[in-house]
């Protein structure tokens, strides 16, 4: 796993398409520190960051994209553009 996580997404329940699916939108949110944040004006989640990734995958696969058109995607510029990031 890779150290990005707090925890593994709740996957023992969907297919292999959607346990996909799944850890991509989990690694589109890294852990952040929040501790600044606490500590100036108070903050604290509503959720733990496993429900709201749980409730954010149940959405997700329940309404997905209308519209969608793959050949309107340069795939390999984006990674291309991607790697210059890292």
């Amino acid at each position: 796993m890779s150290s990005c996580f707090i925890a593994e997404p709740p996957t023992a329940h969907l297919s292999d398409r959607e346990y996909e699916r799944c850890w991509a939108i989990a690694a589109a949110f890294p852990i952040t520190d929040s501790s600044r944040l606490r500590r100036e004006v108070g903050f604290s989640e509503a959720l733990s960051r496993e429900e709201a990734i749980r409730r954010t995958v149940e959405w997700d696969l329940a309404n997905p994209p209308t519209g969608f058109t793959p050949h309107q995607f340069d795939y390999e510029a984006e990674d291309a553009a991607t790697t210059t990031l890292d």
